[in-house]
């Protein structure tokens, strides 16, 4: 469980830089810095030796995270809240 903990902070780390004024954007349009995240995770995964439905479950929660992070900087996407069964709104960016 530690490990898998591991990877939600890598994934963390991975949207801090979009927190600070301004630069959140470069940190939704840079593949490279998300292959890395992702790469970090199934690192994690192959070290813990997950059977494929954890595996898979690490995945795609990560995955779901990132695409929900991207949602909210990039309003061409729309929201999975409401398509995923118990994925409630996220909350909105404040503009202010």
């Amino acid at each position: 469980m530690k490990h898998f903990s591991t990877g939600f902070v890598l994934l963390a780390l991975f949207f801090l830089p979009g927190c600070r004024q301004k630069e959140y954007t470069n940190a939704f349009s840079n593949p490279i810095l998300f292959s890395r995240t992702v790469k970090e995770l199934n690192n994690v995964v192959m070290q813990n030796n997950f059977p494929p439905i954890i595996a898979s479950r690490n995945y795609a929660y990560a995955s779901i995270a990132a695409y929900e992070t991207m949602v909210l900087g990039d309003g061409r996407y729309q929201s999975l809240a409401g398509q995923i069964r118990h994925l409630p709104a996220l909350p909105k960016q404040d503009t202010s």
